[in-house]
C-alpha cells in the first residue's frame, strides 16, 4: 500500500508543477513560421497515420510474442 500511495503521489506532483512545462515548451519552441510549415507539409494526417501504424505494429507484437498467463502458476511460466 505504501508504494501505491506513493506512486500515485509522485504522478500528482509531477502533474502539478514540472509536467505542464514540459508540453508548454515543446508547443512553444519554434515560432510560428516554422510550426505553420511542418503542419503544411506533414499535416496531422501523417501523424495521426504514423500512430496508427505503430500502435497496429505493437498489438500485433503482442498478440504473437506475449503468453496467456491465465490459470497458470508462476513457477510454470
Amino acid at each position: 500500500m505504501p508504494a501505491l500511495v506513493a506512486a500515485n503521489v509522485y504522478v500528482f506532483a509531477f502533474g502539478m508543477s514540472w509536467g505542464p512545462v514540459v508540453w508548454v515548451r515543446l508547443g512553444e519552441m519554434f515560432n510560428n513560421r516554422i510550426r505553420a510549415t511542418a503542419l503544411a507539409d506533414a499535416g496531422l494526417s501523417f501523424a495521426y497515420g504514423l500512430y496508427t501504424v505503430f500502435a497496429t505494429l505493437a498489438l500485433l507484437f503482442v498478440l504473437r510474442e506475449v503468453r496467456e498467463t491465465k490459470g497458470r502458476q508462476l513457477e510454470e511460466m
